[in-house]
């Protein structure tokens, strides 16, 4: 029997009790989650409290050694104890451990090949071999000797699907390798790689009954933490810029999405992960429109977040649980606020074009979602364009005025003849009682 096929065999909870376990019962659980939680606790201290006693190098060692001896540990827990749960959790705790050697590893060559540091570095944060030789020959050598870790962890996790996942989890990690920390370079690396994960992950899940499992949810959010490294790292050690915040705090938005679909059935989690969404979606447009208000006008940058804020509550509406109606108005109130507002102490015809553009698209919304609420803010924010654009070229002449009442004009007949042609059911809806 395989090393791989003893670590992965796992006893039925409840084969040998069907009651609730006792303490000592629960003793193998607390013990297994202390030991996780020291090991993890150790890494971040290994990290933000590191000695100064030796060079690098013997830090850097000591490290490589730690993921290699929780390999061996995992290996001798399935072979000669039997047992899985052990096992599987230090094959876990070492997966996560290779991407720290894997982000190390990319500080050394960092180090050798970009821009001085600054001197507000902590001294455990700064890793420096002094030779660009040492790093290349690093970066060469230790993957090849971390690689058998990864296929272990992975085909006990996933057995069926492993060669998938060690060629995106090794793909991620060697994305760390890369010695850039600009924040728009990073930002692209970011988004193509959130994107092909959550792709590979949906697909994954969607085709493989294994990665539906418990073990299965671990591996694939473990193809998650080499990104998460990637971005921190930039944030919190290299000072990121508005696009690395908004980027960062998006491909937190989708993997909150992914997240959501694979707890479906858990309602409270549900709800609680569109609230985070809600946040980070509103981080999203603040940092975009901080970002656009550095290189643009003032009423570009209030464009560009109010309408990504919406775009992204319209989003979460779509897969929300028991709010979805909610999220969509709350879109169409911050538009129609926020837009408003701008039309009235900012005489500029751009603010004045997105709210005309928010209104029929709010309109639109609303009558495919058979939402009342949405069509009478949608032709609000119409008529409110259309008022205060008339005002204004009443009191002076202006071509952008001229072509936005035009425009305001247009939109409000063809709103009012769609409600026309359609009044019976319109009317019907309308009158419907109960409906939001």
């Amino acid at each position: 029997m395989s090393v791989e096929t003893v670590v992965a065999q796992t006893l039925p909870e409840g084969a040998h009790d069907q009651s609730a376990p006792s303490l000592p019962g629960k003793l193998p659980l607390l013990l297994r989650t202390g030991g996780a939680l020291a090991v993890l606790g150790s890494l971040y201290f290994f990290f933000m409290q590191g000695w100064q006693g030796s060079d690098d190098l013997v830090r850097y060692s000591m490290l490589l050694g730690h993921t290699l001896l929780l390999a061996l540990l995992a290996v001798a827990s399935g072979h000669w104890l039997r047992e899985g749960k052990g096992a599987r959790l230090l094959l876990v705790l070492a997966l996560i451990s290779v991407t720290a050697n894997f982000s190390i590893l990319g500080s050394f060559l960092y180090a050798q090949v970009g821009p001085p540091l600054s001197a507000q570095f902590n001294g455990s944060l700064l890793w420096n071999l002094h030779s660009l030789w040492l790093s290349v020959a690093l970066a060469l050598i230790v993957p090849v000797l971390l690689l058998p870790v990864v296929v272990l962890g992975f085909r006990v996790l996933a057995r069926d699907c492993s060669a998938r996942l060690i060629g995106l989890f090794v793909l991620s990690n060697g994305v760390l390798l890369i010695p850039v920390r600009d924040p728009v370079l990073v930002s692209v690396m970011a988004v193509g790689l959130t994107a092909y994960t959550l792709m590979f992950a949906f697909t994954t899940q969607r085709q493989r009954i294994e990665a539906r499992t418990l073990e299965g949810h671990m591996a694939l959010a473990l193809q998650f933490l080499p990104l998460a490294t990637l971005l921190v790292r930039n944030l919190w050690l290299h000072g990121g810029s508005e696009i690395l915040a908004a980027v960062a705090a998006g491909c937190s938005f989708l993997a909150l999405r992914q997240l959501a679909a694979v707890l479906s059935s858990w309602r409270w989690a549900l709800l609680a992960l569109e609230l985070v969404s809600a946040l980070l979606s509103l981080v999203v447009a603040v940092c975009l429109g901080a970002a656009v208000d550095h290189v643009g006008p003032e009423s570009m940058a209030l464009v560009v977040a109010v309408f990504v804020a919406a775009a992204m509550l319209y989003e979460l509406s779509l897969r929300a649980s028991c709010f979805a109606a909610g999220w969509r108005v709350i879109a169409a109130l911050l538009m129609a606020w926020c837009l408003g507002l701008g039309v009235f102490l900012q005489d500029d015809w751009v603010i004045h074009l997105a709210l005309l553009f928010a209104g029929a698209t709010v309109v639109w919304i609303g009558w495919l979602q058979r939402q009342r609420v949405l069509l009478w803010l949608g032709m609000l924010m119409v008529l409110v364009t259309l008022g205060h654009g008339l005002a204004q070229l009443w009191g002076r002449f202006d071509i952008n005025l001229w072509l936005l009442a035009t425009l305001c004009g247009m939109a409000a007949i063809v709103i009012a003849s769609l409600l026309e042609s359609r009044s019976g059911q319109v009317r019907q809806w309308l009158l419907v009682s109960g409906q939001t």
